[in-house]
């Protein structure tokens, strides 16, 4: 089924290539290297290697490129990054790791992560000027240098194989978001200098030194040169602005100062995003055929298309879809469709005289909507009504199960031993088929005092502070109710899974004014009552996942506090005052919520004065830290019948600004300008029509992200019209074809993952604190090869069960991920552990659908706890099955020592085979100095039941230098010794000189080294005495010229990519090589041919995809014997007999 699949994909969709283009054969016959890869996760990978001079010692640079599909804006265009490089980086606390959520402090407090791994704190010595920390996993150690003042200056990384590595620059004196890898030293003494630029705040790679002489000069170096980036992408880290305003442009290999190797890498435009098309490769002068990449499925076109759907059971209301309160959440557990909650705002809080009134009626209904993704058919729940007292109905997420129940809050005033209260109730409802059933498990009655006799307006909000996955209800109370200016604002938090209240009490400096209205408001006097009110929302100023409460009035300004959790109860602390933006400020205005860059950090959007021509914008920009920077433009005006909001039209990450226009005539239409480097700056053109008499509102029903993806407008016949922007910033910037240097393309196809799709089953038992995250992800569906419209590969990939963790990790993996080649009729299936570190259980392969081979594994996974998270991970048992040959192979591990260095296994080859190894280690962790795993004595034991000799034991034990380096190694065999080897070395670490005796010899075989400048082998003396000598170009390390004890020499001349051009011999013969373009294709694309100084001629053929498909060799009598070879659609050869070619 899945290989039928897989062909109607391709013939459905088509392959879409933009770059399809012809080999140039006036290049070099040469290609650049790519390898690509989709991994568990679902994302597809590149890599390109930029190729560098290979020392002979010391460390070496491994820069390249590499893409991933799920990276976003990089230096290198979207979803390429520079790697090979390395930084420390400041992060922000979570629940996970430290038991608590918690903004970056830019003090020695904060954690660290070393490329992507967290650093686990080990000294808690507060105050001490060196911090110590281990990586969550592996064995590499950490040393923080704080200064006098308490900031962290540098960092000392000591590797395990004796290598130390500075991140940062000793000289520096203050914190830092990011610290850089400058400095790389082994243990011998040899380094590798990183230099940087430093622009816009960001480190930028300029130059990497290596291979030093005795003099401290480097003989070889990379350098980086970069571009201006066409777009402008600004963002904030830590309260620090940044600009990604380079891109990469070209990586330049040098020994000495000659160029060996330069790649160029060229960008275009989609939409307003820098993609990377080509990387093209000179080496030494000559051209190499690029790669090219090409993203999407071709050009969309920037409109809006539209779809309407019917709500079933839609009865009428009397009200206008304008006064419906809307509210979407994820209510089913088995799928992650979009449900709505519609209801009439009627009006909890109305004045009359000197008290409220309640407006709603009891017996209203609720209505409950999902499935709107589909053309004509929704489904509609069985709800439930108001209910007396009915104040606020909203989804939230009280049991931490994926779905979200819907909670519908009631007030009552009671009268309990002549006293006065009122009684709130919160009922939850969960949805069990196609009803909503209560939830008598989450459904809490609390008290709450009343003002003279009469309640109190208050306000209500789900939100999860804590990060948990359960929604707490947060309550904040009206300032001075009906003028009584002695009640102040109170915050209540609530869990429905408890009695008491998480939090009751009023922060410092807390007020939330809001004038409520009287019966028979004029429209104008309701928006007059808006303008004398306070803003209060939820935001997340410093983009760390943490949500904080906002409130903008006159008294503070905007002022910002923290909701932090700690021993069950909540804390609300003043973070900060921002006095520049008061109430009165927004007299005419309206606040928007957005983010316009790239930090994930809220910022705040105030439109022009109403009916004003002003077209001035302003944006606070939150730069975390709790601070902003203002910016103002222009754009749309606020005339009279228009209304914003903002919504990420086309999906790049971007908050853009949409019109809502009413027209003298009562016509409504609606306008959008995306948004381009902070700023509402691309006007969509035209305008869409929007139903009579609607109510907008934004959801998610097609990515079922959480990100709302389209808006829609729901009018009085309960018809709802989906606007959905074509173009996308996201997935029309995906990397869908890759053209290597020959020409061959391969293609990528894109799917988002719900529990509907093919490729994809869901699951539903994720543990406590984490969820099964069943939708919102997309993941690599097929990959094909092709090649001039043949079809040589053929994969497709299939997921299962995708793990969420709630508290800090994020997105874990899938538990199973399967690779099914439809031309081979193979698949390979690799079944995950995501909670316990994405360890291996076990892989399987299939041929024919018939399992052949199968992988089960044994793990002890230790994840430490909270505030030491350094994890151990160690494999007990490995068992392989080759069902075909009906083999069996176990292998069990025993201990393992604190450094993780495996003491002891034991294989099991069945048949009563088996063999024990053990080892022990010399592991060295000094304070300056930290190499581990040195193995002392090694002993295998082999044992054959059927054998006259049953067991066999063989023992080698090393001795070493100061450096670590093996000096003498002693071979035992059934406890004698056998064999006995002894080295020495130069100061570089190299082998100057071998003893080799066996145990009968009284005196050993003798072999020594010398070495030139560089390091390279010139002179081997064997243990007789004969001498031969080896001369080297420099630049390149490549043999010259060899010559044997017997005075025969042997010179060989190479092209510029390393390969054999000419081989002369002692004896005058010799033998040439070249590489050729094919004239005529059908006996390849290229083609190398060897000549002798004899006369033999021999030519291999070979196609686009390296393989051999032709050869020649020409006889003695001047005839040229040809062989062909063929491949099936599986691969497979197939060579002819030799022929002579006519």
């Amino acid at each position: 089924m899945l290989k039928a699949a897989v062909i109607c994909s391709l013939l459905s969709a088509g392959i879409y290539s933009a770059h399809a283009v012809e080999v140039d054969k006036s290049a070099a016959v040469a290609a650049i290297g790519v390898e690509s890869d989709v991994t568990p996760s679902g994302s597809v990978i590149y890599s390109i290697a930029f190729e560098s001079y290979q020392a002979t010692h010391g460390p070496q640079p491994s820069l390249g490129l590499t893409y991933s599909s799920t990276l976003g804006d990089a230096v290198a265009g979207r979803g390429w990054s520079l790697v090979g490089i390395s930084a420390i980086v400041r992060t922000q606390k979570n629940i996970y790791y430290d038991g608590i959520s918690r903004v970056i402090q830019n003090d020695e407090n904060d954690p660290f992560m070393l490329d992507g791994i967290r650093l686990i704190r080990k000294s808690n010595n507060y105050g001490a000027q060196i911090i110590n920390y281990v990586m969550e996993q592996g064995l590499t150690r950490v040393k923080a240098h704080v200064s006098n003042f308490g900031a962290i200056c540098y960092f000392d990384v000591f590797y395990p194989n004796g290598a130390v590595a500075t991140f940062g620059f000793s000289t520096n004196t203050s914190n830092c978001n990011v610290y850089p890898l400058t400095k790389i030293k082994d243990r011998f003494g040899d380094c590798m200098d990183l230099a940087y630029t430093y622009s816009n705040n960001r480190y930028l790679l300029s130059e990497i030194k290596y291979f030093y002489d005795a003099n401290g000069v480097a003989r070889c170096k990379v350098t980086c040169d970069y571009k201006d980036r066409p777009e402008s992408l600004v963002f904030y880290e830590n309260g620090v602005k940044v600009a990604e305003d380079k891109l990469l442009s070209a990586v330049t290999t040098y020994y000495g100062s000659t160029p060996l190797r330069t790649y160029k890498l060229d960008y275009e435009m989609i939409y307003n995003a820098s993609v990377l098309s080509s990387v093209s490769l000179n080496v030494r002068g000559k051209d190499v055929n690029p790669v090219r990449f090409s993203y999407g499925t071709g050009e969309k076109l920037a409109i809006f298309q539209s779809s309407t759907v019917q709500l079933p059971s839609w009865e009428s209301p009397t009200v206008e879809p304008g006064r419906f309160a809307i509210h979407q959440g994820k209510f089913e557990l088995e799928n992650d469709n979009t449900g709505f909650i519609f209801y009439e705002a009627d009006g909890a809080y109305v004045i009359d005289g000197d008290h409220y009134t309640n407006l709603y009626k009891e017996d209203t209904p609720v209505r409950v909507y999902a499935s709107l993704t589909a053309d004509h058919v929704s489904s509609y729940y069985t709800g439930f009504s108001m209910g007396k007292g009915f104040i606020d109905c909203f989804p939230a997420n009280v049991d931490g199960e994926g779905a979200q129940e819907i909670v519908k809050v009631n007030t009552e005033i009671v009268e309990r031993n002549g006293e006065k209260t009122e009684e709130v109730t919160f009922t939850a409802y969960y949805l069990e088929g196609t009803v909503f059933k209560k939830y008598d498990a989450y459904t809490r009655t609390y008290s709450f005092p009343l003002a003279g006799g009469v309640v109190i307006p208050k306000t209500f909000q789900p939100t999860d502070f804590d990060g948990d996955g359960i929604d707490e209800i947060f309550i904040t109370t009206q300032n001075a109710p009906l003028g009584d200016k002695d009640l102040q604002s109170k915050i209540y938090i609530l869990g429905l899974n408890t009695t008491d209240a998480l939090y009751a009490g009023t922060p410092e400096n807390y007020k939330y004014n809001i004038e409520l209205p009287s019966f028979e408001y004029s429209p104008e006097e309701l928006n007059d009552l808006y303008g004398k009110s306070d803003r209060l929302f939820m935001s997340d100023f410093n983009g760390d996942g943490q949500i904080d409460l906002s409130v903008i009035n006159n008294e503070q300004g905007l002022t910002t506090y923290s909701v932090l959790k700690s021993d069950d109860k909540f804390y609300i602390n003043l973070l900060s005052h921002y006095s520049d933006l008061t109430r009165t400020d927004l007299i005419g205005h309206d606040v928007l919520l957005g983010n316009l860059n790239a930090d994930r950090c809220t910022d705040i959007v105030i439109t022009p004065e109403k009916g004003s021509i002003s077209p001035l914008w302003k944006v606070l920009y939150a730069a975390g830290r709790n601070t902003f920077e203002i910016r103002t433009f222009d754009s749309l005006i606020n005339s009279a019948g228009r209304s914003f909001f903002l919504h990420d039209i086309n999906s790049d990450g971007f908050s853009d600004l949409v019109c809502d226009e009413t027209s003298t005539d009562n016509a409504r239409s609606f306008s959008a300008v995306l948004t381009k480097d902070g700023v509402f700056a691309i006007p969509i053109e035209g305008r869409d029509q929007l139903p009579y008499n609607c109510k907008l509102f934004t959801s998610d029903i097609k990515t079922h992200s959480r990100i709302p993806d389209q808006f829609l407008a729901l009018n009085p016949q309960g018809e709802v019209t989906k606007y959905a922007f074509q173009q996308n910033g996201f997935e029309d910037l995906l990397l869908t074809t890759f053209t290597n240097s020959y020409g061959v393309e391969e293609h990528s196809e894109y799917e988002l993952i719900d529990r509907d799709v093919p490729f994809y089953t869901a699951k539903y038992d994720a543990p406590a604190d984490y969820e099964n995250l069943n939708s919102g992800i997309r993941v690599v569906t097929h990959k094909t090869v092709t090649y001039k419209d043949k079809t040589y590969s053929n994969l497709a990939y299939r997921y299962e069960n995708g793990i969420f963790h709630k508290k800090g990790l994020g997105f874990l993996g899938f538990a199973k991920f399967t690779e099914v080649d439809s031309i081979k009729n193979v698949s390979k299936a690799t079944f995950f552990d995501p909670v316990r570190k994405n360890v291996i259980n076990s892989m399987e392969t299939y041929a024919d659908r018939v399992k052949v081979y199968q992988v089960k594994n044994t793990w002890e996974v230790n994840p430490g706890v909270v505030f030491d998270r350094e994890t151990k991970i160690h494999q007990l048992k490995s068992q392989t099955v080759d069902i075909l040959k009906g083999d069996t192979v176990t292998v069990t591990f025993g201990q393992y020592d604190k450094y993780d260095n495996l003491l002891y296994q034991t294989t099991d080859y069945g048949n009563g085979l088996s063999e024990s190894d053990s080892t022990t280690y010399q592991n060295v962790s000094l304070p300056s100095f930290f190499f581990v795993g040195i193995p002392l004595e090694q002993t295998s034991v082999s044992r054959n039941l059927q054998s006259s000799f049953p067991v066999s034991t063989v023992k080698v034990v090393y001795e070493y230098n100061d450096q670590y380096l093996p000096v003498r190694i002693q071979k035992y065999t059934e406890g004698n010794r056998v064999s006995e080897e002894i080295k020495e070395y130069d100061e570089e670490g190299k082998c100057i000189k071998e003893k080799d005796r066996s145990y009968e010899q009284e005196d050993p075989f003798v072999t020594s080294y010398r070495y030139n400048s560089l390091g390279y082998q010139t002179v081997v003396t064997d243990p007789f005495g004969h001498e031969s000598t080896a001369a080297y170009d420099h630049k390149s390390g490549m043999v010259i010229e060899a010559t044997d004890h017997r005075g025969n020499v042997v010179k060989t001349k190479y092209d510029e990519f390393d390969r054999v051009l000419l081989v002369e011999n002692s004896d005058g013969s010799s033998s040439t090589a070249s590489y050729f373009w094919c004239t005529d294709e059908s006996k390849g694309l290229y083609a190398q041919a060897a000549e002798k100084s004899n006369g033999e001629k021999a030519v291999e053929y070979y196609d686009a995809l390296n393989r051999v498909i032709r050869t020649e060799a020409l006889r003695f009598d001047g005839k040229t014997v040809c062989t062909v070879t063929r491949y099936d659609e599986k691969g497979r050869p197939s060579t002819s007999y030799p022929f002579i070619e006519e």
